[in-house]
């Protein structure tokens, strides 16, 4: 059953599907006829349909991008328009130009016009100096061998110097030919001729090269200079010596300090401010008042920390949780009346009254006070008390 039948008969679902057997030995051939498609197979796939052609009726309306071999191009919109008669454009006319035999025929032919050629170029330098067909004199007037019958250079034999590969001098009369004609059959054993150059050149050789035998020519001999000659162009100021250097040759004004020491001379730039004013920020900020509760991010030091020697020697009461800030805290009269009466201090209302008003006043208040103050004032009135006693005694 193929796979269309099994999801056609309705008996198993998609889900439902079941691959085909496949055959358990694959190299013996199954029972049977198989069905065979033609349009499954290899020359299906590789076999192409022709092309479908545009119906002739909508040819005239396409415009393809393939041109056909002589065949005019039109706009669609123009496909059913009838060609107009008569004739259309302008005949071209070329014009007859340069060709190469009237540059290769550029020099005239008759005599009177190379004559009159000849007038035209006697107006430049180089045709007078160098006319056509001749050689560029110069005027010089060399003498044959520059007077000197002998050939140039010295006889081998003279100074011992051999060429590579010849052998030398032993004294014998030989009747072979010359080993430098031997060894270098095209060698020209006659005198050379001399050849002319530039003087630079031949001062350059003199400096330059190095001479067999001879000391190297350094252009400073036969100056016939005197015995105290210095080189070098002279100092224009006297050189100082090491005590100028040490010491200096400064001026008094040039010793004093500068106008712009310290301070800017352009107006406009000159940080000039108060001369009591501290810059910056205070470490203990006393200026702003304190937060209630203080986070533990905040590291700001508000004036209400212990110093240094509150930490060391720690006041009895700070066990206790009472800091230096309580006594430091403002209290209304009833307050304080009921601190000190627990505390077990005896003190009239008068005398109390008193201390108090004096304490209010030490703080700049008028109807409170700090337990510090009020202590301190009760220190100054027990000493009058005291002192009073004792004068009167």
């Amino acid at each position: 059953m193929s796979s269309q039948a099994m999801h056609t008969s309705g008996l198993l679902s998609t889900d439902e599907y079941v691959e085909p057997r496949r055959p358990v030995l694959p190299h013996v051939q199954s029972a049977g006829d198989a069905t065979r498609s033609n349009a499954d197979c290899t020359a299906s796939c590789l076999s192409f349909e022709p092309r479908p052609q545009t119906p002739d009726h909508q040819k005239k309306y396409r415009q393809s991008v393939l041109h056909e071999p002589g065949k005019i191009v039109r706009h669609f919109g123009t496909a059913e328009d009838p060609l107009p008669e008569g004739s259309f454009g302008r005949a071209t006319i070329a014009r007859q130009g340069e060709s190469v035999a009237d540059y290769i025929k550029s020099y005239p032919q008759s005599s009177l016009a190379q004559w009159a050629l000849q007038r035209a170029e006697d107006v430049y330098a180089s045709s007078k100096r160098e006319p056509l067909g001749k050689g560029y004199v110069r005027g010089h007037q060399i003498p044959n061998g520059l007077g000197i019958a002998t050939p140039f250079g010295v006889a081998i034999h003279a100074k011992g110097n051999n060429v590579i590969g010849t052998m030398t001098g032993t004294g014998q009369a030989l009747t072979l030919q010359p080993i430098p004609l031997a060894l270098q059959p095209g060698q020209d054993l006659a005198a050379s001729s001399a050849r002319l150059c530039d003087q630079h050149w031949e001062e350059f050789q003199a400096t330059n090269r190095d001479e067999l035998g001879q000391v190297k020519r350094l252009g400073m001999a036969g100056r016939q200079l005197p015995a105290d000659h210095i080189f070098g162009v002279p100092s224009k100021h006297e050189l100082g010596s090491v005590s100028t250097l040490l010491k200096g040759d400064y001026s008094p004004e040039q010793l004093q300090d500068d106008a712009d020491l310290g301070k800017s001379l352009k107006e406009g730039w000159r940080n000039l401010g108060p001369a009591g004013r501290i810059y910056g920020v205070p470490t203990v900020r006393k200026d702003i008042r304190a937060p209630r509760k203080q986070s533990i991010a905040n590291a700001q030091n508000y004036g209400n920390e212990p110093n240094s020697m509150q930490l060391i020697h720690p006041s009895a009461t700070a066990e206790r949780g009472v800091t230096e800030q309580h006594y430091k805290q403002q209290m209304s009269k009833d307050v304080m009346r009921d601190i000190i009466g627990a505390s077990g201090i005896l003190m009239d209302s008068a005398v109390f009254d008193a201390i108090f008003q004096h304490a209010a006043q030490r703080d700049q208040c008028n109807d409170s006070c700090c337990l510090d103050s009020f202590m301190h004032s009760r220190q100054q009135w027990l000493a009058q008390k005291m002192q009073i006693h004792c004068t009167c005694l």
